[in-house]
């Protein structure tokens, strides 16, 4: 009976450290502003490491295990090929990154669960809560953060949100689940008021309706009434001033798509002069100005682009190396065929995210590579 109970005791301390950890990737500003530091944040990734330390060894065996080894000892080389561009505290800054990475990607691979995507689903629940109480980010913009800084990050976190949402549903068919996610997943696109999560919302609604309609040809004209719906509420629907804000913001939204354009311009000049080991993790922000042919604006040296920073900073080898791992994950044959919804929607939720990077620089994130290694052990299933 003891031991029945240490055992239970055991599991729920596991539970509790995976929920913290898992919330801290997509609530770290929600963390900071309560706690007022951000001790929390560094101490859950050591908390997670010891608490599954025998997990890490166990998938680092294995061949996935030794990809993300030798992708994490490439980035570790720029590190040293670029030893004079650091501080020691730029040093731990960067190796902090690449624990993070080697740890959330190797344990997650090996105890990723559905709990693990109800924590996703909670973890962005409450970020989208409190983007509804929390200031626009100035007196100039509509736009809200939620859990974390940055409105684009926000959005692409509501958009795991909403597919994890239908993978849950589609396994334990708890129509409250739906009722939530559906709802919350307007209000936080809209708060976050980003461009980029509408084109990828619709490029993965396109996706689940060609493929419901590929699996059940009757649902085309259930599809075909919707679409009618929606056009005759466009323009009840352009009167709500949420709804306005975000269109005039994709209008008029030149400005930030040049400050993109010279962060972009930036990372390709940094790959040109530094092209096999780039300019070492974590400086992109210090090196930018150096190889930008146009002048970055204050507060526009983040690369804006996870493929292009991955390149600039690891240069030909680690970018590279970034692709495969990518290509290794999105096994989308096996995920389409296999018939299991759960799955499609895990897959849903890294594509939607990896396309986000298009725009966001993601490259060292803790939440995508969390989704990451929840892909490759979906992908692994399957075979």
């Amino acid at each position: 009976m003891i031991k029945r109970s240490l055992v239970n005791n055991g599991d729920y301390i596991r539970s509790a450290v995976e929920l913290l950890v898992v919330f801290s990737f997509f609530n770290d500003n929600l963390i900071v502003d309560v706690f007022k530091s951000s001790f929390l944040l560094k101490g859950a990734i050591g908390l997670f490491i010891i608490t599954f330390w025998k997990e890490l060894f166990i998938a680092a065996r294995s061949n996935y295990g030794k990809r993300i080894l030798l992708f994490v000892a490439i980035l570790c080389l720029t590190i040293i090929y670029n030893i004079n561009d650091y501080t020691i505290g730029s040093i731990f800054g960067s190796l902090s990154l690449i624990v993070a990475i080697i740890s959330i990607t190797l344990v997650f691979y090996k105890i990723s669960s559905v709990k693990t995507l109800t924590f996703i689903w909670f973890s962005v629940l409450i970020s989208i809560i409190y983007s509804i109480f929390k200031d626009p980010l100035s007196e100039y913009t509509f736009r809200r953060g939620g859990g974390t800084g940055d409105p684009n990050e926000f959005a692409s976190h509501v958009i795991v949100f909403l597919l994890i949402g239908l993978g849950l549903y589609s396994l334990r068919k708890y129509k409250s689940v739906l009722v939530i996610t559906i709802p919350f997943f307007v209000i936080g696109i809209l708060n976050a008021g980003s461009v980029s999560s509408l084109i990828v919302s619709s490029i993965i609604i396109a996706i689940i309706t060609g493929v419901t309609i590929k699996k059940n040809p009757k649902s085309i004209f259930l599809v075909f009434v919707s679409i009618i719906t929606i056009g005759f509420s466009y323009n009840y629907i352009l009167t709500i001033e949420d709804v306005q804000n975000v269109v005039d913001r994709a209008s008029s939204n030149e400005g930030n798509a040049d400050a993109r354009f010279k962060a972009w311009n930036a990372a390709v000049g940094m790959f040109e002069h530094n092209p096999i080991l780039g300019t070492g993790v974590g400086n992109f922000v210090k090196r930018a100005s150096e190889y930008s042919h146009t002048r970055l604006e204050e507060g526009g040296e983040t690369a804006h682009n996870m493929f292009l920073l991955m390149i600039g900073e690891g240069g030909a080898i680690a970018g590279l190396l970034f692709i495969y791992l990518l290509y290794k994950s999105i096994n989308k044959n096996d995920v389409f065929s296999s018939g299991n919804p759960t799955y499609f929607y895990i897959f849903l939720s890294f594509l939607g995210l990896t396309l986000m990077g298009m725009t966001l620089s993601m490259t060292y994130d803790k939440y995508f590579w969390l989704l990451f290694a929840i892909q490759n052990k979906s992908v692994a299933s399957l075979k």
